[in-house]
């Protein structure tokens, strides 16, 4: 017994040893070089191979001292390679939670553009949660409509309808709200009208993270039924939602767009009410751009802001604070009017005071 527990004593030790001699043995090796694009290139004869496409991302996403050398012309080598490099990649590294490689994907997705958008569709469907949420949030990223300079260029865009398709099934059967959120942000993306729609009932979803991208992605289609539809957002229980509305509102594609349908929506409002100063407060917001900008406001909408003065100040006399949220429109209101309301009870309230022209 006693020559067991002996020998089973000296194959432990002699076990510990051994592997604490293998750990050394790896931990002494020397690291593989880093080789440069250019190397790695050569190797695969300029073609977008797996092997080519995972050294140059792991170049490109590595932050260690290294790689700081070959790191920003690894992802400028994997984006020239295009969509073909692009599609060895997502398998593995769409679903990853290591901020590095999420921050190059989303990066190397971006710089290739739309022709990133046909690889990312098939994960669309993926029965990983974190996979297709990514790549939804891709498809947002590369989609015709981000690419877009002029904030009131109005889809379709040639080249989105698949990516339109793609998400338009996806959202008939998503369940998890961190990728529906992720979904309604990308398609807000798209700037097509058509899914006004479809955004729209959002604005009622019991996750406020869902109605914050509802209302996002209706303040990014440049069209009046989508600013009538987020105004909805502004009688929301959640201020956050509430503010988005207002920053939707005034925001550069529906500021021009949305101007009727927010003056009449501070017109028609029950006076003082939430609603009435939020929709002022983003007219506010138009206004204050607009005042420094070298294209002023068009003459329609400084009479539309003239109307709805005139229409609030009887209001606006007696209500402190709603003299203080109507303040700012009345550099278009007449003299007189301004004048009245200067003298009127309501300017001496502490919101008002100053405020006035």
């Amino acid at each position: 017994m006693n020559r067991r527990k002996t020998s089973s004593a000296a194959f432990a030790v002699a076990l510990s040893l051994g592997l604490n001699m293998a750990a050394a043995a790896v931990e002494h090796q020397p690291a593989p070089a880093v080789r440069t694009p250019e190397q790695i290139l050569a190797e695969s004869d300029g073609r977008p191979t797996k092997t080519a496409a995972r050294e140059l991302f792991i170049n490109a996403s590595e932050w260690d001292p290294d790689h700081q050398n070959v790191r920003e012309s690894s992802l400028q080598a994997l984006i020239t390679l295009g969509a073909p490099a692009l599609e060895h990649l997502l398998a593995e590294f769409l679903p990853s939670l290591d901020v590095r490689r999420r921050v190059t994907l989303d990066k190397a997705a971006a710089g290739i553009g739309a022709a990133a958008a046909a690889p990312l569709l098939p994960y669309v469907r993926s029965r990983d949660l974190e996979t297709r949420r990514h790549a939804i949030a891709l498809l947002g990223t590369v989609c015709h409509g981000a690419q877009q300079t002029d904030a009131c260029a109005t889809g379709p865009f040639p080249g989105d309808r698949a990516i339109s398709n793609s998400l338009r099934r996806a959202l008939k059967h998503e369940r998890d709200d961190s990728v529906l959120w992720t979904l309604l942000a990308s398609a807000g993306k798209l700037r097509d009208p058509g899914w006004i729609s479809e955004l729209a009932p959002f604005l009622a979803h019991s996750a406020e993270p869902v109605r914050l991208q509802a209302a996002a992605g209706l303040a990014a289609i440049p069209d009046p039924r989508a600013a009538t539809a987020l105004l909805a957002a502004l009688d929301d229980p959640l201020g956050s939602v509430r503010q988005a509305a207002v920053v939707g509102l005034s925001g550069p594609a529906l500021a021009a767009a949305g101007f009727a349908a927010t003056v009449n929506a501070a017109q028609t409002a029950t006076p003082g009410s939430q609603r009435q100063l939020l929709a002022l407060d983003a007219l506010a917001r138009i206004i204050r751009p607009a005042e420094d900008a070298a294209q002023p406001l068009a003459p329609e909408q400084c009479a539309l802001l003239a109307g709805l003065a005139g229409s609030i100040a009887g209001h606006a006399a007696d209500d402190g604070l709603l003299l203080a949220y109507l303040a700012p429109l009345l550099p278009f209101a007449s003299p007189e009017l301004t004048a009245q309301l200067a003298a009127s009870p309501a300017a001496d309230h502490p919101f008002a005071a100053g405020r006035l022209p």
